[in-house]
């Protein structure tokens, strides 16, 4: 099942929202490399990255709970969803 939702007026890109994605794409890049040393130097010595982990690792309950209200609203068609979309 492929959904085509325009996010255009979803969302709001915010300061968290920017500081998730640019996170985000710096991890998934360079873990590949595997080199500790680039990502220690990345991280620095404070405590922003930790503080940061902690609230991105806090927002999984609200993923789920947002996850399992999509899916209910879907099964009781409250949402129309397109089937087949490339």
């Amino acid at each position: 099942m492929y959904l085509a939702p325009s996010f255009e007026s979803a969302w709001e890109i915010t300061p968290d929202v920017m500081r998730h994605v640019c996170g985000e794409v710096l991890g998934k890049g360079h873990a590949r490399s595997g080199d500790a040393c680039v990502l220690d130097g990345y991280c620095g010595d404070t405590e922003k990255l930790d503080n940061s982990m902690a609230e991105f690792a806090a927002y999984a309950d609200q993923s789920t709970a947002d996850y399992e209200l999509f899916t209910s609203a879907v099964k009781k068609g409250r949402l129309a969803i397109v089937k087949g979309v490339d």
